[in-house]
């Protein structure tokens, strides 16, 4: 399904597993519930599709949580309709009743074929703007999947720059708490290397080639370089100011 979803230009297709890549690895402090109400503020719609035993957990956990709940959609097997069973009389009709095009039927032996599935896919890009007609995302650097418009500039402004600094940064920016502000930067760090528009090393973070090639494409490069300039020998002035909107005002 997300194969045919990613050929909508519209669409953009994020798994919580991804974006939380870092912080979910080990035996760290997060889980993926902790940043449940993060995830409900950050994105147009959430589609689940319960098919194995961590999906089932994630609906009825999901559905419980008024702001998920508003978000979700469920694509349930046409096979498991009329089964009595706890995900039908439970989250399924709890979302049900929050809305009648949250939960949507197939045939899962034809989910990925856009033709047999015409009128499915239709029906869903249907609940995805009414969704995001109902409960729309708020467009800024503390959401977490457009952080990166924020700490990529901060990088090739400040080569070299630690986590810490990013924390701060951010958090100057938005007014949001330090904890809030970690998690994004993490995530939006995550992100970034992956895309090979930054490395890290011993010393920091490094705007890469490519990294470089896209700041100069998708910023403001007269704002990026007046700020560089004020910004020179940045560690041995006391009394110096970050203005945070001239970052802003960078963005694409």
């Amino acid at each position: 399904m997300s194969q045919i979803l990613s050929r909508n230009d519209r669409l953009e297709i994020f798994y919580p597993e991804d974006l939380f890549d870092d912080l979910l690895a080990g035996q760290g402090q997060y889980s993926l519930l902790s940043m449940e109400n993060m995830l409900a503020e950050s994105v147009d719609a959430i589609i689940i599709i319960p098919e194995s035993p961590g999906s089932y957990s994630e609906l009825g956990a999901f559905a419980n949580n008024e702001k998920l709940a508003s978000k979700m959609i469920c694509v349930q097997d046409n096979k498991f309709r009329f089964k009595k069973s706890f995900l039908n009389y439970g989250p399924i009709r709890l979302l049900k009743k929050n809305s009648s095009t949250s939960v949507l039927r197939c045939d899962f032996n034809v989910l990925n074929d856009a033709l047999l599935n015409e009128g499915f896919y239709q029906s869903l890009m249907k609940s995805i703007k009414i969704v995001q007609k109902k409960s729309p995302v708020k467009k800024s650097v503390d959401n977490i999947l457009m952080a990166d418009r924020f700490i990529l500039p901060c990088i090739y402004l400040m080569d070299g720059i630690n986590n810490v600094l990013l924390y701060d940064l951010l958090s100057k920016a938005t007014g949001k708490a330090n904890t809030l502000c970690e998690i994004i930067v993490k995530s939006a760090l995550s992100k970034l290397m992956k895309e090979r528009v930054i490395v890290r090393t011993s010393e920091g973070y490094h705007i890469t080639d490519a990294g470089m090639e896209y700041v100069l494409l998708r910023f403001d490069r007269l704002v990026l370089d007046k700020l560089r300039l004020e910004m020179m020998n940045f560690e041995n002035r006391s009394n110096i100011s970050l203005n945070y909107g001239r970052i802003f005002s960078a963005h694409p």
